[in-house]
C-alpha cells in the first residue's frame, strides 16, 4: 500500500506522448513548470501514456527550502512516487538547491497510468515544509525483447539492465533509527550495472562463468556513507577508497539472449561480504533486496517495507573504470557525503596531517592510479600494498601518505584504485610538487612480489563548495617497485 495515499488529488496534467522520448515506444514530458509539496498538502498527479509496456522512468530537479544533509533535524524531505497507486520509489531531496534525481518506476503496461508525487510527511525531517520540484522527462523504455537488438543475441543493454534492477527498501535496523533511517543516514544516491557478454559461437576463456550468448548483469548502489564496516573509521575509509561514500554491488544475474533470468544465476552481496544465492521474491522480474547491515550490506528477505528505491540503473561507467570515477561524474555526491560525516561528528576539530584523524574533506588529494601486482602470497604471508605520497612545493622535504603510515592503510588491490591524501589546511592543486608511491609489505614476510604503476588517471582536489576544483593532474609511465628499491615517482612538477 502506497504510504501516501491518504493524501487528497489535484488536477491531474497530462504528460506529452513523444514519440521517441523514451525509445521506441516510449512516453516523455518535455520541462514543466514548477510543482510546490507541501508537508499537510494535496498529493500531486501527473498522467504516464505508454505506447507499450516497459520499464518506466522519471527525471525530476528537486529541492528543499530548509534541507540541509549537514544540519541533525534538517536532514532531507522525501517525496513518493507512486504508479496507479503502488509506491515505486522515493526520492531523498537532500538540499535547498536542485538536484537531479533519476529513477526507475517499475514494470508498466502499455496504456494510460496515473504518475502520482507526494510529500511524506512520516519519512521527511522535520524541519522541512515543502519540496518544489520540476518533471525533466518521464518515459518508458520498452521491455528487452522489444528491443533493437544490438546483434542477434545481445538486446540493448540500457533496456536490459533496466529490466533487472534490484529494488531496494531501505535501512529499518532499530539502533540505526527505525524505518525511515534512509532519510538521515547512509541514504542510497546512485546505481549502475556493469556487463560481461560472450558472443554466441565462442568458448568463453577462463573462468568466466557465462553461456556462450549470455550476459552477466552486475548492479552496483552508491550511498552517501557507511556508518559500520570503513565507514565506522571514515579516515581509514579515505586512504584504502579515496572517498566517502560506501559503493557495493549489490546483485548479480545472468540473462540468455531473449533478456530471461538463466534459473540459479542470480546472487546478491550478503553480510560480511558474502555472495549468496538470490532466494527472495520478484517484482515483474525486478530482485527485492534490502540494506540489512550497518555497512549497507543487502538481505534478499524485506522484513520491513519503509523506504522503498528504484535507482535508474541503466548507467554503464566504461569498462576498466575506478568505481570512484561514478562520483567525479555526478559531483554533487562529493558534498552529501562531506555534509555527512561533518553532522556525525566524524572530522577533527583542528586539521592536521600528521595526525591520522579525518580532516576537512577539503584537504585532500583524491587520486586514482593504475596498479598491478605480481607474485602475490596471499594476505598475512607476503602480501604487499602500495601507498600515494606527495610533496608540496614549500617544503619538499616532508612527505604526506595516504597511508599515514599504517601499514593496513595501504592499497592492497590491483587496477585503477582510487585513494585520499590528506595535506596542510589550504593546500590547493598548483602546490603540488610531486606525487610518488611507496611498496608496503603488510604480511609478516616478504616473498618478493613486484607493483608496478602505469598511470595517474586523475588527482584533484575539492573547492570551497565541497565539489572537485578546476584542474586535475594525470600521468602515464611506467614505475616498478620491488622489495629493493621500494618507492618511486610518478609526476614531478
Amino acid at each position: 500500500m502506497w504510504r501516501a495515499c491518504r493524501a487528497p488529488l489535484v488536477a491531474a496534467v497530462l504528460l506529452a506522448d513523444m514519440v521517441g522520448g523514451g525509445g521506441a515506444g516510449g512516453a516523455s514530458a518535455a520541462p514543466g513548470t514548477p510543482i510546490t509539496l507541501e508537508r499537510a498538502g494535496p498529493a500531486y498527479p501527473l498522467t504516464l501514456r505508454a505506447r507499450t509496456g516497459g520499464e518506466g522512468l522519471l527525471e525530476v530537479s528537486a529541492q528543499a527550502p530548509g534541507a540541509d544533509w549537514a544540519t541533525r533535524g534538517a536532514e532531507s524531505a522525501v517525496v513518493s512516487v507512486a504508479v496507479d497507486g503502488q509506491l515505486a520509489t522515493d526520492i531523498v531531496v537532500l538540499s535547498a538547491r536542485d538536484i537531479t534525481s533519476r529513477v526507475q518506476l517499475g514494470y508498466v503496461h502499455a496504456g494510460i497510468h496515473t504518475l502520482t508525487l507526494a510529500f511524506d510527511p512520516d519519512a521527511s525531517a522535520a524541519a522541512t515544509r515543502t519540496v518544489t520540484l520540476r518533471v525533466l522527462s518521464a518515459s518508458v523504455s520498452p521491455s528487452p525483447e522489444a528491443a533493437t537488438p544490438v546483434s542477434p543475441a545481445t538486446p540493448v543493454s540500457g533496456a536490459l539492465a533496466l529490466a533487472h534492477a534490484p529494488v531496494l527498501y531501505g535501512r529499518s535496523l532499530p539502533a540505526g533509527g527505525g524505518r525511515f533511517q534512509n532519510s538521515h543516514t547512509d541514504t542510497p544516491l546512485l546505481a549502475w550495472h556493469t556487463r560481461t557478454t560472450v558472443p554466441a559461437g565462442t568458448v568463453p576463456a577462463g573462468a568466466v562463468p557465462v553461456e556462450p550468448g549470455h550476459t552477466v548483469l552486475e548492479y552496483s548502489v552508491m550511498w552517501s556513507n557507511e556508518d559500520g564496516g570503513n565507514g565506522a573509521d571514515a579516515a581509514s575509509q579515505q586512504a584504502l577508497w579515496g572517498r566517502l561514500t560506501d559503493i557495493e554491488w549489490v546483485y548479480r544475474v545472468e540473462v540468455d539472449a531473449s533478456g530471461s533470468t538463466v534459473p540459479g544465476s542470480a546472487f546478491y552481496q550478503g553480510p560480511g561480504h558474502v555472495a549468496l544465492p538470490f532466494r527472495g521474491r520478484f517484482e515483474h522480474g525486478h530482485p527485492l533486496l534490502q540494506t540489512c547491515t550497518t555497512n549497507n550490506m543487502v538481505c534478499d528477505v524485506v522484513v520491513d517495507a519503509g523506504m522503498r528505491f528504484l535507482l535508474a540503473a541503466d548507467r554503464e561507467p566504461a569498462p576498466g573504470q575506478a568505481r570512484e570515477r561514478m562520483m567525479d561524474a555526478f559531483p554533487w555526491t562529493y558534498q552529501v557525503c562531506a555534509a555527512e560525516v561533518r553532522r556525525e561528528g566524524k572530522i577533527e576539530p583542528v586539521a592536521s596531517p600528521d595526525t591520522p584523524a579525518l580532516s576537512d574533506p577539503r584537504n585532500y588529494l583524491y587520486i586514482v592510479i593504475r596498479k598491478t601486482t605480481t607474485g602475490l602470497a596471499g594476505p598475512g604471508l607476503g602480501w604487499v600494498g602500495a601507498a600515494v605520497g606527495v610533496r608540496l612545493r614549500e617544503n619538499p622535504g616532508v612527505l604526506y601518505r595516504s597511508d599515514h603510515f599504517i601499514t593496513g592503510w595501504s592499497l592492497r588491490r590491483d587496477g585503477a584504485v582510487a585513494t585520499a591524501v590528506e595535506l596542510p589546511a589550504g593546500t590547493r592543486l598548483a602546490d603540488v610538487a610531486a606525487i610518488e608511491v611507496a611498496r608496503v609489505r603488510t604480511g609478516v614476510l616478504d616473498l618478493g612480489s613486484t607493483i608496478t604503476v602505469t598511470g595517474v588517471d586523475r588527482a584533484f582536489m575539492l573547492g570551497v563548495d565541497m565539489m572537485p576544483a578546476g584542474g586535475s593532474l594525470t600521468w602515464s609511465g611506467t614505475v616498478t617497485l620491488t622489495a629493493s628499491r621500494p618507492n618511486g615517482v610518478l609526476l614531478r612538477r
